[in-house]
């Protein structure tokens, strides 16, 4: 018979992070032990820790920076898919919907985009739900003062996002350090630099925005990046970040289970009050929490399957019971009246 059991991170590949990776406090206690990656397989069993002054919480040990490669061998792919890139789904009535899009985001955010349906007329057939979706894809970018209006994507992935910023009119930038990443946007048209933060090729007090979306989690030193963002920000320029929450309902209902721990790959995980400490800690002014996507019911659908040992890669996410469902509603409802109650902390910040 074979054995299934997860096989062990070497040791030698692995560091200590006692303290907060946060705040610097060395008080902790144990949230979850024993925990595996049961969604790409990586080696592995982690302890995932508390810090009881900023919420922080954080593995120790965890993989060190040579070897956390390895926890993305069986990653997410990063190919671009049309959908990836456009604001509506296609169908037969694309054409209205895109007309719609423009509304909102005109309305929203400052656009003027065309053609566009009258806003009372979008706002029926766009719900507060795909209000919500449609600011998050473009990341609450407000609409650029000229052509030369410079965003920087730390996480660029496969280029998904700097495509739509160009679209929306913006000068475009990523940094990614998947190299087959990297490629794939590149072919796409996208002007992506390979690496992670600090980088060479990057000009300091030069962009006007800095977007990371689920970013923060995977780093070893997320208070570092933020100062290195600080530095490549124009006097006055705009940070967005996106990050799960640990304190968010889908943690309270899935426990260990919950699709946003994501053990070796999330190494720090935040709250909506550690993330805004952080913020101010790196030397941002005016931190504020925004409105983040209503995505309850597919994590609590992806939390199920990990319950249940089922490979969403291979297999469609298993149903929500009664209990699930209601759940999920309560927590999506609890986040449209609160945006510190939702599965994702999403928070701009800007630069003195």
């Amino acid at each position: 018979m074979d054995d299934l059991r997860t096989p062990e991170w070497p040791r030698e590949d692995l560091e200590s992070q006692n303290d907060c990776p946060l705040c610097r406090t060395g008080r902790r206690r144990m949230l979850h032990g024993g925990l595996e990656d049961r969604l790409f397989g990586a080696a592995g069993h982690w302890t995932l820790w508390k810090c009881p002054d900023c919420g922080c919480g954080w593995l120790d040990p965890r993989p060190d920076r040579t070897s956390i490669a390895r926890a993305y061998a069986g990653y997410l792919t990063h190919s671009v898919s049309e959908s990836a890139i456009r604001l509506t789904r296609p169908g037969i009535l694309q054409g209205l919907k895109e007309q719609a899009v423009h509304a909102w985001l005109n309305h929203a955010l400052g656009y003027q985009l065309s053609p566009v349906l009258p806003l009372p007329v979008a706002c029926r057939i766009l719900s507060r739900q795909r209000q919500r979706q449609i600011l998050n894809r473009v990341r609450h970018l407000p609409c650029p003062t000229d052509g030369r209006t410079r965003v920087l994507d730390v996480g660029s992935g496969n280029g998904a996002f700097l495509l739509i910023a160009q679209t929306l009119g913006y000068k475009a930038t990523g940094l990614e350090p998947d190299p087959h990443a990297v490629s794939l946007a590149r072919k796409s048209g996208c002007m992506v630099h390979a690496g992670s933060l600090p980088h060479p090729d990057l000009p300091r007090e030069h962009y006007d925005h800095i977007t990371l979306a689920h970013v923060l989690e995977h780093l070893h030193d997320p208070l570092a990046t933020l100062r290195e963002c600080l530095t490549l920000l124009r006097p006055g320029g705009r940070l967005w970040v996106q990050t799960p929450n640990l304190e968010g309902a889908g943690h309270a209902y899935w426990g260990s289970d919950w699709r946003g721990l994501e053990p070796p790959r999330h190494l720090v995980l935040l709250t909506p009050e550690s993330l805004q400490r952080t913020l101010c800690e790196a030397g941002f002014r005016e931190t504020r929490l925004l409105p983040s996507p209503l995505e309850a019911h597919e994590m609590f659908r992806h939390s199920l399957a990990i319950r249940l040992g089922i490979d969403t890669r291979v297999a469609r996410k298993p149903r929500l019971d009664r209990a699930g469902r209601t759940a999920a509603r309560r927590a999506d409802h609890a986040a449209l009246e609160d945006p510190a109650a939702a599965e994702a902390i999403t928070a701009v910040a800007w630069k003195r």
